[in-house]
């Protein structure tokens, strides 16, 4: 059984780890808008893709999602 230093440890660490999440996430929003402001200001999906590196299927997913 770990003693208090270490549960303090282990919960500091989930915490950092929920905390990552949800930075993760919101990056991951933040990347979806982007590309549907692309979208939005004209860009075809095949345009977009060539931009990102991305497959054009790819691109259609992240604008469905």
């Amino acid at each position: 059984m770990p003693n208090q230093d270490e549960l303090t440890l282990i919960q500091e660490k989930e915490a950092r780890m929920k905390e990552l999440e949800r930075d993760l996430e919101q990056a991951k929003e933040e990347y979806r808008r982007a590309i549907r402001q692309m979208r939005v200001a004209g860009k075809s999906m095949r345009e977009i893709a060539k931009l990102l590196n991305l497959r054009h299927q790819r691109v259609h997913q992240i604008l469905e999602s």
